[in-house]
């Protein structure tokens, strides 16, 4: 922790003549352009939905990690062999998501993101046993392949203009949702069980899938 914040103050930004410096006024302006951007463009606001649907149940099947393998009695000798593992799956997965987004297509590619995950939870909430620990893996290859791919998409549909405030309101909106969603797992963890509660989540998952991928042709057919 303490060598990347002190290598952190160290690092100095190079100087660039392409930047043009914005006055308040123009920096709300411009945050006003990129928010009616998402409201207008149906393709942006979808994209939005969908990432904030990975978003949020990542975040939350995250935080559910260390109690279900609690739960399933694994060895604790396992927990950080598991996490290290987490981290090479999904730096391959970033590295190779868009070749296979290239393979599949794009619709292709979306109607696979969201069931990884789904069916996963699902899973893990169905069968509490050791061997369904694995599936944790999916949301590490979820979470390397989806970053590149809408970042993808984005450069496609956005404005260059605008893409960078679209991009950050984009990521306020997803860190939000997620949050909430959060609080709401845990009211449902509360009342009922960690295993009925992931099968919830993943069965809101899936429905969510099916609603925006139902409006995928409307929005994105050429």
């Amino acid at each position: 922790l303490i060598i990347p914040l002190v290598t952190v103050f160290m690092l100095t930004e190079p100087p660039r003549d392409d930047v043009k410096k914005l006055t308040t006024r123009e920096h709300i302006s411009q945050m006003k352009e990129g928010v009616l951007d998402i409201i207008r463009d149906k393709r942006i606001f979808w994209i939005m939905l969908y990432t904030c649907i990975i978003t949020a149940v990542l975040k939350i099947w995250f935080f559910t990690y260390n109690p279900y393998f609690e739960r399933v009695s694994l060895p604790l000798i396992w927990f950080g062999w598991i996490f290290s593992v987490l981290n090479v799956v999904g730096w391959i997965s970033s590295q190779w998501g868009f070749k296979v987004e290239k393979k599949l297509g794009d619709k292709v590619t979306l109607l696979l993101l969201i069931p990884l995950i789904g069916i996963s939870v699902i899973l893990m909430g169905l069968f509490p046993i050791k061997y369904m620990v694995g599936m944790v893996f999916f949301a590490s290859m979820v979470r390397g392949m989806y970053i590149p791919f809408f970042d993808s998409m984005s450069e496609h549909y956005l404005r260059n203009s605008t893409r960078a405030t679209v991009l950050s309101v984009q990521s306020s909106v997803s860190s939000a949702v997620g949050s909430i969603g959060l609080l709401g797992f845990s009211f449902l963890v509360k009342y009922t069980s960690l295993l009925t509660s992931l099968i919830v989540l993943g069965i809101i998952a899936l429905v969510c899938h099916l609603l925006l991928m139902s409006r995928w042709d409307k929005h994105f057919k050429v």
